[in-house]
Parts: C-alpha cells; structure tokens; sequence
C-alpha cells in the first residue's frame, strides 16, 4: 500500500499559482488525464488574456501529456485565450518531438 506522501506526489493536480498562471504536479496518463482536462479548462475562462500552464512539476508523463497540452490549447483557441506553456519536462518534450506536434505547442522560458 502506497502512503499518503507517495499518493499526494503521484496524484496530479492544478494548482493556480497567479491571476493566469497554473502549475501541473504529478503524473500524467490516460487515467487521470480527462479530470486534468477538465480542471484545466476551468481555469482557463473566456477573456483570461494571456495564461501560462507551468509543467516543472510534471514527474512523469508520455503521449497522454502531450494529447493534453494539445487539448487545452484548442479549448484556448476557441474561446480567445492566448495560452503558453512553460518547463516542459524532457521526457513530455520528447514525445511532442518524436510525435512532430512540438512546433504547435506555444513554449516559453
């Protein structure tokens, strides 16, 4: 049985950090990325501006990831937002590169 501080590292989750500014901690996968999806668009509200997505506390994360980064970045299209990603982990860059998808993803330092 895992303990409480290994589930509270693994379980992903948002944290909104700033006004526009969440950051993502934990794991990321096909279980647990629809609820993050979700959470997400939440937080990316109609007339936000200008959003950035911090992902420095990404520990884990593969194609699912990348397919959320992908889809929070069309809900952010659709509604007027200007979204930004930020500290990719290398393996999530990976994926995006092998996948030929990094050039649509909107980084910055």
């Amino acid at each position: 049985m895992e303990s409480k501080a290994a589930l509270s590292v693994s379980k992903p989750m948002l944290e909104k950090v700033a006004e526009c500014r969440l950051k993502v901690k934990g794991k990321i996968n096909f279980e647990t990325v629809l609820e993050l999806k979700k959470q997400g668009e939440e937080f990316l509200r109609p007339g936000s501006g200008q959003c950035v997505i911090d992902l420095s506390g990404v520990i884990d994360s593969g194609s699912a990831a990348v397919s959320l980064l992908l889809s929070w970045l069309r809900y952010s299209h659709e509604h007027n937002i200007q979204l930004s990603y930020c500290d990719l982990p290398v393996d999530m860059l990976d994926v995006a590169q092998l996948s030929g998808v990094d050039q649509l993803l909107p980084l910055i330092d």
